[in-house]
């Protein structure tokens, strides 16, 4: 089997070496000069193009494909008279694979079209130029095209350990944060579940006001203070309170004292008709309606 392949190859390579006169003379070519397209960068190809595109992409992968391109001698058209090596064969069948899914791709042409940033075929001082963009923008275009553009089985497990290793990265870069996340929370639950148990063992209930702050206020306030919840009583304190928040002098206090309790001695109960009050003297007048030491304290405290 070995001599039989080895006269194959001998037979075809007393055969005419074939010569590419469709690839560019320029030595790092573009995605675009490797097919011929003269369109603008930014605009999308037309229809013909694309046709044509696809017509000029089967001839290269007849001629340049490894499986098809080891049996046959192909002159250089940049160095005339040199034949190309296996090598180089094998990379411009990359170059053309790359181009091509550059080319009937509208976003990876997009993104060519703004910075070159994923074309790995350019000159060496560029692909210096572009690692660093790749790197700065997070592109990968070897990672993410390498499959495709696969031309031995080396290649191929290098793209499988690549993937892998990248995938344990992400993994590892997740795990890492569900962990941070958990975390926060579990020290958010404590410093509540903390509180809480302040509160309990405090015997506080909101704005620091205990229990039994609120009993208190409660019974005073069914007993109304203190003071008396007659009709009589209250119609004096609502007198009492307007004359006080009217005048100021003793004199006034006084005139208004003597007026409230005539006012008074005229108010009839509308149920018997009979006054509420009877008449007094102007002494006895003053003495009732003139408020005492206590009493102020109990108007004050009916005030707050």
């Amino acid at each position: 089997m070995i001599d039989n392949h080895k006269n194959s190859l001998d037979i075809s390579r007393k055969q005419e070496p074939l010569t590419d006169v469709q690839w560019p003379i320029a030595q790092y070519p573009t995605p675009y000069e490797i097919f011929g397209i003269n369109s603008q960068l930014g605009n999308h190809l037309s229809k013909r193009e694309l046709r044509d595109l696809k017509k000029k992409y089967h001839k290269y992968v007849k001629l340049y494909h490894p499986d098809l391109s080891i049996t046959r001698d192909i002159l250089d058209a940049t160095r005339k008279g040199q034949i190309l090596s296996l090598d180089e064969k094998i990379n411009r069948f990359k170059m053309i694979s790359q181009a091509y899914d550059i080319l009937t791709n509208i976003n990876k042409k997009r993104v060519y079209d703004l910075n070159r940033s994923n074309w790995s075929h350019g000159g060496p001082s560029t692909m210096d130029n572009l690692n660093d963009l790749y790197q700065s923008r997070n592109f990968n275009s070897d990672d993410a095209s390498m499959y495709w553009h696969a031309g031995t089985w080396e290649e191929m497990n290098e793209f499988n350990r690549r993937q892998q290793d990248q995938n344990e990265k992400d993994f590892a870069q997740q795990k890492y944060v569900i962990y941070w996340a958990i975390g926060m929370l579990i020290c958010i639950e404590g410093s509540v579940v903390l509180t809480k148990v302040e509160n309990s063992l405090v015997g506080r209930i909101d704005y620091g006001i205990t229990e039994d702050d609120v009993e208190k206020g409660l019974f005073r306030s069914y007993h109304n203070y203190g003071l008396d919840d007659d009709k009589l009583s209250r119609i004096k304190r609502f007198l009492w309170f307007r004359s006080w928040g009217l005048y100021t002098t003793s004199d006034e206090l006084d005139r208004e004292a003597k007026n409230n309790e005539s006012l008074i001695n005229t108010i009839s109960d509308p149920n018997t008709g009979e006054l509420i009050k009877k008449a007094k003297t102007p002494k006895e007048m003053v003495t009732a309606n003139t408020p005492t030491a206590s009493t102020e304290l109990e108007l004050q405290d009916s005030n707050q």
